[in-house]
């Protein structure tokens, strides 16, 4: 009786040893997050069709251009946390810390070479990724990026981008220090009742001016010229993977997803460089028109693409609006543990394997561009090599 009494006593504590060893592994390792709720459960047959879908090799080697005021800088936080979890090269604009364009790889109206980008470290054969600020211009690009490169970008509806940009640098406050008449709350309805006023006519790119199209490389002949304006647009089609359009965020990122074969979790985000000053106004259909007119170049390109993009969204096959609403309902539970100040665990699904959101990934996301430059320079061991021929460019309103 005392034997077995003995050997139950042995087994008891084994067991309890065994028990504070798992549990110690699982707090160290964060395997069990300190806040989860699951999202999506497979059955059977969505189970089968996880395990024997056709592999695709994730594509490694992307360039984005940079558009202002488009929520790009959420899309290039999304291609910095790619780069960090897979080891990848970034190409990293060639200026000092502090300089006013620190962020930025190329300005309008510069020529682009190689020199503007930080050489690579030893170790490191080529760059995988460029999403730093830099007009869009085939032949630098492909002298830079790798052959197998591919380009996306994204825009967003012009008038509303243009009301970004107004309130984001402030113009409003620099038209009224140039026309002190002005009233400061109704200066943007000044400007677009009569933009020639505030801005010469022949500066047809500024920051509220065909912004998005400089950004993509245009030039004062596409506004002379309607053949050469075409010419360019269809060459931007065969040049890019995916235009995004911001008004269908969620959607151009699940477009992207598919197409560059990445995991869901590869493209969770939080939004990056939010405008919270741009104030609530409303504005009648001549002001719209009035910008449609002053910021032409714009609106085609946008047209355009957007036409395009729609195309793609329509030829989805049915399981993509399945997809797109469990990956809203994704991002709302890593957004609220993000806020909350807890790892997220999201149990898997048709659509991916299961993962963890963790704090660390958390405050990548939150990470202001210019401290995510930081971080890269740091990680990649990148040295600066100035160039001191790099001019200064005045910004325009």
């Amino acid at each position: 009786m005392f034997k077995r009494q003995k050997k139950a006593l042995k087994f008891f504590i084994l067991l309890l040893i065994l028990s504070t060893l798992i549990y110690s592994r699982i707090k160290v390792d964060s395997l069990i997050p300190t806040w989860s709720h699951p999202v999506g459960h497979l059955s059977m047959h969505n189970r089968e069709m996880t395990l024997n879908k056709a592999k695709c090799l994730p594509v490694r080697n992307i360039a984005f251009i940079k558009t202002h005021k488009t929520g790009s800088s959420t899309v290039s936080n999304i291609l910095l946390n790619f780069g960090l979890a897979n080891n990848l090269t970034a190409a990293l604009p060639n200026f000092l810390k502090g300089h006013p364009y620190y962020n930025y790889i190329t300005k309008p109206n510069e020529h682009f070479v190689k020199e503007m980008i930080c050489p690579l470290t030893d170790g490191r054969q080529e760059y995988n990724l460029l999403f730093y600020h830099c007009v869009y211009n085939k032949t630098a690009f492909r002298s830079i990026m790798p052959e197998n490169t591919v380009y996306i970008s994204i825009l967003r509806e012009p008038f509303q981008q243009f009301l970004s940009s107004f309130f984001y640098y402030r113009i409003d406050i620099s038209l009224v220090k140039d026309f002190p008449d002005l009233n400061n709350s109704m200066s943007i309805y000044s400007f677009l009742s009569s933009p020639y006023n505030f801005t010469k006519e022949e500066n047809h790119f500024t920051y509220t001016r065909n912004k998005q199209a400089e950004d993509l490389g245009f030039r004062e002949e596409h506004l002379r010229n309607n053949e050469t304006l075409k010419q360019y647009l269809l060459g931007l089609e065969k040049d890019f993977l995916l235009v995004m359009i911001m008004e269908y965020f969620e959607e151009s990122l699940l477009l992207l997803r598919r197409a560059l074969c990445w995991e869901m979790e590869d493209i969770i985000y939080i939004p990056n460089n939010v405008n919270k000053k741009k104030e609530k106004l409303t504005f009648d259909e001549e002001y719209i028109q009035s910008h449609r007119r002053f910021s032409v170049l714009d609106y085609i390109v946008y047209d355009h693409f957007l036409k395009i993009f729609e195309e793609k969204l329509n030829s989805q096959d049915e399981s993509f609006k399945a997809e797109l609403d469990h990956f809203k309902r994704v991002l709302n539970l890593v957004q609220l543990g993000c806020a909350t100040g807890n790892d997220v665990w999201v149990n898997e699904s048709v659509w991916h394997q299961s993962f963890v959101v963790t704090q660390e990934r958390c405050r990548l996301m939150t990470m202001g561009e210019l401290d995510s430059l930081d971080l890269l320079f740091e990680v990649q061991g990148t040295k600066r090599t100035l160039n001191s021929t790099h001019s200064v460019r005045t910004l325009l309103y």
